[in-house]
């Protein structure tokens, strides 16, 4: 199984993992019992089939929507403004455990890299 970036999903009967992979009906495995130790100590993990699911490729269907977009002069579901607002969320991350888990207001008032500030300090 891949080591790449993922999701796992833990449950009291088994676990599934989402891995990112280049073909998206390679990237779902199955654990049929409870996890205990590291993921790298098991050799029964299972693939999970998913050719009869009918997927599209995760960069098709992105420019299906933006397309879609702009032929309908809507935001597509991910747009710069919500990219840009994710991105100010994970500085406040940052700058609030700087600050010793303080709430920050967003958005931020200093516009420096929290972990910038924090290196120069």
């Amino acid at each position: 199984m891949s080591e790449n970036y993922g999701v796992d999903v833990l449950g009291t009967e088994g676990q599934l993992a989402v891995r990112a992979s280049a073909n998206v009906t390679d990237n779902l495995w199955h654990l049929p019992r409870p996890m205990e130790g590291a993921p790298a100590q098991f050799s029964d993990w299972q693939q999970v089939d998913l050719s009869d699911v009918g997927l599209e490729e995760p960069i098709v269907t992105m420019y299906r929507r933006i397309v879609h977009a702009i032929e309908t002069d809507t935001q597509p579901p991910s747009s710069g403004a919500e990219g840009r607002w994710a991105f100010e969320m994970m500085m406040a991350i940052y700058q609030s455990h700087r600050e010793g888990g303080r709430r920050v207001e967003l958005p931020l008032a200093d516009r420096r890299h929290p972990l910038e500030q924090w290196r120069d300090a």
